[in-house]
């Protein structure tokens, strides 16, 4: 991605800059930062807690250098969930805006009938 971040002309929905940290990125680990707060469990935990409870994840892979981190990602399995409201919260502002060639068609098709 070098190539779009070297000339600014070059950012559009087809290539996208992807190497700075979005805005949206830091909105999204503030919300699963308050979660974790609310459920007095770790970031790691609710992140990985959040994945667990969506039928459409169908595995959730964990990466642990230490046994400590090993342990607390375990501990996103035990016996809790999280609830219908922070599972909506985080699904809101975690969101993508839906990538080039999407968005043209649904933005083309929109009046067409179903």
């Amino acid at each position: 991605m070098k190539w779009v971040s070297e000339k600014e002309g070059r950012k559009s929905q087809a290539a996208p800059d992807i190497t700075a940290v979005s805005e949206k990125a830091w909105l999204v680990i503030d919300t699963v930062e308050k979660v974790a707060q609310e459920c007095k469990k770790s970031v790691a935990q609710v992140a990985l807690r959040w994945l667990l409870q969506k039928e459409i994840v169908s595995s959730v892979i964990i990466g642990a250098k230490t046994v400590q981190q090993l342990e607390d990602n375990m501990g996103a399995a035990s016996e809790w969930e999280l609830t219908p409201e922070q599972m909506e919260r985080l699904d809101e502002v975690s969101m993508f805006d839906v990538p080039y060639p999407y968005e043209m068609v649904w933005r083309l098709n929109k009046n067409r009938q179903k």
